[in-house]
């Protein structure tokens, strides 16, 4: 009994949790920088999960902790993949 009831208690902290996250993110929508107010429909999200404002929106202007040095040498990795011709692989074997 004693095992249930901790798993149940559990399981409904978290949920409570996420309801308030969700709460609070959308009441107080302000630049990280500066804390302006964003509008609804406006503010500009960054990929290090920021919301900022339109003179915060560039990663320099902000401090961005997002690596995209190694982001993008993942894309070019992924789009540049290597061709092997399995006609010349199969006449050096």
């Amino acid at each position: 009994d004693v095992g249930l009831s901790s798993e149940i208690g559990g399981a409904g902290e978290q949920a409570e949790a996420k309801k308030s996250k969700k709460k609070r993110n959308g009441c107080h929508r302000a630049c990280l920088q500066c804390a302006r107010k964003l509008p609804l429909l406006g503010g500009f999200e960054c990929r290090c999960l920021g919301m900022f404002c339109r003179l915060h929106r560039l990663p320099h202007q902000h401090n961005c902790t997002f690596d995209y040095k190694h982001y993008n040498q993942i894309q070019l990795r992924k789009a540049n993949q290597k061709y092997v011709d399995r006609k010349r692989l199969n006449d050096s074997l």
